[in-house]
């Protein structure tokens, strides 16, 4: 009797332990869905941050060479600016949509 005592003591404290060990690496570690999410928010502020670095360059060329620069270089550094910007602006609108649906 005294054995089979112990015995359920041993074995009760045994689950115990197994749950506390995965409780604890339940929530000690990140899941999988967690990181997405912030790996989300994070492209999301890179682009938006891209963006914003884009705007500023082209308000520069915009104030120093006026609407329509006469030089072929500023002309085609302002063209590649703006194209950079539609594709950020689309990639950025993926993002959104990515986000939104998960």
């Amino acid at each position: 009797m005294d054995k089979m005592v112990k015995s359920i003591i041993a074995l009760c404290a045994l689950v115990s332990i197994i749950f506390s060990v995965y409780f604890y690496s339940e929530n000690r570690y990140a899941k999988a869905s967690d990181l997405k999410k912030i790996e989300n928010r994070i492209d999301y502020k890179i682009v938006s941050d891209q963006i914003m670095s884009i705007n500023e360059r082209l308000w520069k060329i915009e104030d120093r060479f006026g609407d329509t620069p006469k030089d072929k270089t500023i002309k085609e550094e302002v063209r590649t600016l703006k194209e950079s910007k539609e594709l950020l602006n689309k990639k950025l609108e993926i993002l959104q949509e990515k986000s939104i649906n998960e």
